[in-house]
């Protein structure tokens, strides 16, 4: 069996890396273990040293890096004599590999993969793709996202991320989790750089399963990653009332073109505690 492990270093620019859940990487372990039988370990900064001297025992070795993150990860390539024996092939994803891949051209990295990691990365281990000095970018389309198995969801890993939502009377609070509903994002906000990319939707009985899977992992609290969670109205009214048949409170995101007051009313009575507006 293939195995890949993928790795989440320390973000400097935090002062807490077990904030919030690397979403992509635990979507990227499902697909690849779940659908195409690739063992998959992930490591993050509170596993750094087993990763330094395990990672020789991997045929693929993966890091999802921020921009900010760069700099960890070009120190990590310096030392990569130290921790790989067979030299093992690297794949940097993530955001910074995403919008800045002309800039990683010279890298030392073998693989660079640009937005969604599911299928470029399958096509890296089947030897289907060579690397390309501006990055492999193969988007999964909607039906291939709503196909996919839910994120791994572990309680033991997400109970290292400590995030928690205070209820409407500030004086208690429950313990929270991310969730994403779609991918992609039709506005055009001058400072996004996500800005105007293809939207895909997950259904929205699976949006209801992640938020159950959620709750059986212990959270009674959901943060929603989505740019533009409001985008829809009558899909918005849906997901609420989720949220409200499994007692969950929430944090979201929003656009300024894409609120009213039916929309802030609807959020309110259906345990939104907070959002950020862009």
């Amino acid at each position: 069996m293939t195995k890949v492990a993928l790795s989440i270093p320390s973000s400097p620019f935090l002062d807490d890396d077990y904030v919030f859940p690397p979403l992509g990487v635990l979507y990227l372990k499902s697909y690849l273990e779940v659908v195409k039988d690739i063992k998959v370990d992930i490591y993050n900064s509170n596993h750094w040293l087993d990763f330094r001297y395990c990672g020789y025992n991997y045929d693929y070795i993966g890091f999802s890096c921020t921009t900010p993150q760069y700099k960890v990860h070009e120190k990590i390539l310096n030392e990569r004599t130290f921790f790989y024996q067979n030299k093992v092939p690297i794949i940097l994803g993530g955001s910074h590999a995403t919008y800045y891949s002309s800039e990683l051209k010279n890298s030392n990295f073998d693989f660079i993969v640009r937005g969604d990691g599911e299928i470029a990365i399958t096509n890296i281990i089947n030897g289907k793709s060579i690397p390309y000095p501006l990055g492999l970018s193969i988007p999964m389309s909607s039906e291939q996202m709503n196909e996919a198995p839910l994120p791994w969801r572990d309680p033991g890993f997400l109970g290292q991320y400590v995030y928690n939502l205070k209820e409407k009377d500030m004086k208690s609070s429950r313990p929270a989790t991310v969730i994403m509903t779609s991918r992609g994002c039709t506005m055009s906000c001058a400072f996004c750089e996500h800005s105007q990319t293809i939207l895909r939707l997950y259904d929205l009985l699976r949006v209801w399963d992640e938020i159950k899977q959620c709750k059986d992992c212990g959270f009674r609290a959901i943060m929603f990653f989505d740019d533009i969670f409001t985008l829809h109205k009558m899909r918005l009214k849906i997901i609420c009332g989720f949220l409200m048949k499994e007692d969950m409170i929430f944090r979201c995101f929003g656009h300024a073109n894409r609120m009213d007051e039916d929309i802030a009313d609807m959020l309110a009575s259906s345990g939104c505690v907070e959002m950020g507006v862009g």
